[in-house]
């Protein structure tokens, strides 16, 4: 250990940072056959209360399932207006049958049904949800980056008289 590691240790700088001396790997099995979901709520379908629910319940979900939510601009088609659309989508290391009763007994808000759920090999949700075509996974051979700009913008502010 050197004198930089030192001075990290020691806060750095301005910027205080944290220096990883270690880590361990833990592998997890992963059955032939995950299950996935995907559903979508706006905010007339109370994406708001979902998404803070979702906030709450996903640190305390079984460590077999994997669940995000996205919020993406969406266009209402009946009435040509803008919203904010909710996306929730999930991995399960297990078959719907497993899923079913976690899903109604942590997130019943949801509205999960049998219906929802597909089950697949673990390599095609994961490059849906890398945004890629679950029909064609030579994408995994490309040894280039495909390159897809995003722009977002995070406000971080303090009080409620905003």
């Amino acid at each position: 250990m050197g004198e930089e590691l030192f001075w990290a240790l020691r806060g750095g700088g301005a910027n205080n940072f944290g220096v990883v001396l270690s880590y361990k790997i833990r592998l997890v099995y992963v059955p032939p056959q995950v299950t996935t979901f995907g559903i979508s709520r706006t905010l007339n379908e109370d994406a708001t209360k979902l998404v803070e629910m979702w906030q709450t319940i996903t640190p305390q979900l079984v460590d077999d399932l994997w669940f995000r939510a996205m919020l993406l601009a969406a266009d209402v088609e009946a009435t040509g207006n803008r919203t904010i659309q909710a996306i929730f989508q999930g991995m399960f290391l297990g078959r719907r049958q497993e899923l079913l009763p976690v899903m109604e007994k942590s997130f019943p808000e949801l509205g999960l049904k049998v219906n929802d759920f597909k089950e697949m090999s673990w390599v095609q949700p994961t490059i849906s949800f890398a945004g890629y075509d679950i029909e064609d996974p030579s994408i995994l051979l490309s040894r280039k980056p495909e390159y897809k700009l995003f722009q977002g913008q995070i406000r971080f502010c303090e009080g409620a008289d905003l």
